[in-house]
C-alpha cells in the first residue's frame, strides 16, 4: 500500500477512536467461537473458505447496501465458508463493532475484527466482542505508522 493510502487509514482510525466507535458498552465480554480455524484448515481437504461481510472500501466506495449482517453471515455460512471477517471500521468501510456484535451472537464459526488496527484500545475491543482473531497490518509498522509489530501481537495474545 502507498504511505498516502496508508496515512488515510491510519487517520480514519484515530479518528473513530477518538470518537469513541471503540468504547464498547456490554455486560460481560462476549464468548468466541467454540471451532478452531486452525482445525477446519488442516482437516478440510479442499481450501478453506473465509468470507467477508463488508459495505465499502477505500477502492471500490460502496458495495453493497448496508443490511442486516446476521442475514449475510448465515448465508454466507450455508454457501460454505468456515470462518468469517467482519469490518468493524466505520469509515471508507461502513463497519462496525456493532454489526460484529450481532454476527458474533448469531453464529459459532471463527471471526476475524477486520480493521485498521493502531491503538490497543482496538485489541481491548476486539476482546470485549468476541473476536477470535484480529488484523495487524505489516505496512503500517514498515511504513514506521506504528512502532513495534511484536509489541501489538504480544498484547493481543495477552487479550486472547
Amino acid at each position: 500500500m502507498t504511505k498516502n493510502i496508508l496515512k488515510k487509514l491510519v487517520n480514519n482510525s484515530q479518528t473513530a477512536i477518538d470518537e469513541g466507535v471503540y468504547d464498547v458498552k456490554i455486560a460481560k465480554n462476549m464468548n468466541k467461537s467454540s471451532q478452531d480455524f486452525l482445525k477446519i484448515m488442516k482437516s478440510n481437504k479442499h481450501a478453506t473458505l473465509l468470507t467477508e461481510i463488508k459495505f465499502a472500501s477505500p477502492s471500490s466506495g460502496k458495495i453493497r447496501t448496508i443490511s442486516d449482517p446476521v442475514s449475510i453471515a448465515k448465508q454466507m455460512i450455508e454457501g460454505g465458508s468456515k470462518a468469517l471477517s467482519v469490518l468493524t471500521q466505520p469509515y471508507l468501510f461502513n463497519g462496525s463493532p456493532e454489526y460484529f456484535i450481532q454476527v458474533r451472537n448469531a453464529v459459532d464459526v471463527p471471526l476475524l475484527m477486520k480493521d485498521i488496527v493502531i491503538d490497543r484500545i482496538q485489541i481491548d475491543a476486539a476482546q470485549k466482542i468476541g473476536a477470535d482473531y484480529i488484523l495487524l497490518i505489516q505496512s503500517l509498522f514498515d511504513q514506521e505508522f506504528l512502532k513495534d509489530i511484536d509489541e501489538f501481537i504480544e498484547y493481543s495474545h495477552c487479550r486472547g
